[in-house]
């Protein structure tokens, strides 16, 4: 899951009534009937599945084997970026001055259009469709087509909106030039994120970091030279299509050679059941997506777009460097929605466990960052380094929080708790969202490093609650129901 950056969302999965391709969802009973699942036949809800399930399967003795699997997942899907970012933030650091703040100010905000835009070809069928293909592989190939055309679709909507958004806000010429040619990356990322879901549910982690390294130092290689060049935002935005260009086609090659043939499927039922499963999340994402990127939208209006270049050079090193809690998520995902759905009485303590591990990870991060972003900053901007040391300092100390927010919710939704994040999720955007036009308002780019840091702040305070409520629900379930040892 790379170029969404990572906008970062970790897509909620559909409530558990919701229909899925394959025969059943995890943690539910099979339907008797294949096409019950396909007509949108509603399910039992998650906390029965869980009881039904244990009453003929008995509970696995110990999760450590499937930690340990997550961990080595974990650490090439964490690693491969922070090597990767080890050779390309050298690199963008060149960009950043060879295009000075004004320029690179404007290809960010094609960036951030564009990322705010990617929710749509998601709108929350990521996680349905890892979480399914895991648990009944059976039906990827019909899975992975349908959600080729759906995604495909999706994105070029997505494409006319960025493209919209940016004529409705009056940007200059280069910025609408940097938002059609990032379109073309917004697609091919789409259906490369599709085709490495499908790799995820079978866990073939190890291909993925594989595939991200290869596009990503093509990538860098590739700016490099425009950059030397003198080339501007334009340029640099096309520069960046071929890492999103060779993810396609190298995960493509991947995903046949597994035995699926990769085929887009257009069918407007399908595309319908998928949608219908993903109603409880289409207001959560938007909210989700604005709350994200509220920062980068606002500063350029209400401070102007060189005070968006220092704000997103300053705050590079706290969005590059969540990579191993994004890596921990993606690779604990298939492991908590198994564990789940055999109604795994460890599953709490599981999810203890990697909290712990993604605070401290990400703590020990932060006190690097902060060591280092006085010289980075002197380094980048020679003349008036103050503004990125400042907005470094603050952003960073959001990286062990992001981490505790992206575990917290990867295990809601592996319980199938899936509805009521959706609802938490709604006044948790729509508090980030105030506090980004409070702050940005009042201190600029300043306030914008503390929206940051307090977005997975506010939405940890509410997910927290919502955790401990059905851990300590589904526990008494099994307890209750004497099917513990």
């Amino acid at each position: 899951m790379s170029f969404s950056d990572r906008v970062r969302l970790q897509d909620p999965v559909p409530h558990p009534r919701s229909s899925s391709p394959f025969s059943g969802e995890p943690g539910f009973p099979k339907s008797s009937c294949p096409t019950d699942f396909a007509a949108g036949a509603i399910g039992p809800t998650a906390l029965d599945g869980v009881r039904e399930k244990r009453l003929v399967q008995q509970p696995t003795a110990n999760p450590c084997p499937d930690l340990r699997r997550t961990f080595v997942g974990a650490a090439w899907l964490s690693f491969q970026p922070i090597i990767l970012n080890a050779v390309s933030v050298p690199v963008l650091a060149y960009i950043i001055h060879r295009l000075g703040p004004e320029a690179y100010g404007q290809w960010m905000i094609a960036t951030a259009l564009i990322a705010a835009c990617m929710m749509l070809p998601n709108l929350g069928l990521r996680g349905a469709f890892v979480r399914a293909a895991a648990s009944r592989p059976e039906g990827l190939e019909v899975a992975l087509g349908e959600q080729l055309g759906l995604r495909i679709t999706l994105g070029a909507l997505a494409v006319g909106v960025a493209i919209g958004c940016c004529l409705l806000l009056g940007y200059p010429g280069t910025v609408l030039a940097c938002v059609a040619i990032s379109a073309a990356g917004l697609l091919l990322t789409t259906v490369a994120s599709t085709l490495s879901d499908a790799l995820q549910a079978k866990h073939r982690l190890r291909t993925i970091a594989s595939v991200n390294m290869a596009s990503g130092l093509l990538l860098t290689g590739v700016s490099l030279p425009v950059a030397m060049l003198g080339g501007g935002p334009a340029w640099m935005a096309t520069a960046y299509l071929t890492g999103p260009l060779v993810a396609t086609v190298a995960f493509t090659i991947t995903v046949r050679r597994m035995g699926c043939l990769v085929r887009v499927r257009w069918s407007i039922a399908a595309f319908r059941r998928l949608l219908h499963g993903c109603r409880h999340f289409a207001a959560q994402q938007v909210l989700a997506a604005c709350s994200t990127h509220a920062e980068s939208l606002l500063l350029p209006r209400l401070a102007g777009i060189a005070e968006l270049g220092f704000f997103t050079a300053g705050a590079l090193m706290a969005t590059r460097l969540t990579a191993f809690s994004d890596g921990l998520s993606t690779a604990a995902y298939p492991a908590m929605s198994r564990q789940f759905a055999d109604g795994n009485r460890h599953g709490g303590a599981t999810v203890v466990r990697y909290v712990g591990v993604a605070f401290i990870s990400g703590l020990l991060l932060a006190i690097l960052a902060a060591v280092v972003a006085g010289p980075l900053g002197r380094l980048l901007f020679p003349t008036q380094p103050e503004l990125f040391i400042d907005v470094a300092l603050i952003t960073v100390w959001s990286l062990p929080i992001v981490g505790v927010e992206f575990i917290l919710s990867g295990a809601l939704n592996a319980a199938g708790e899936d509805a009521a994040q959706a609802k938490a999720g709604v006044p948790s955007a729509a508090t980030s969202l105030a506090a980004a036009v409070l702050l940005v308002s009042a201190f600029g780019a300043i306030g914008a490093a503390w929206s940051l840091l307090l977005r997975p702040a506010i939405r940890c305070l509410f997910l927290a609650p919502l955790c401990v409520r059905t851990f300590r629900r589904n526990h008494a379930a099994l307890v209750h129901g004497g099917l513990t040892p």
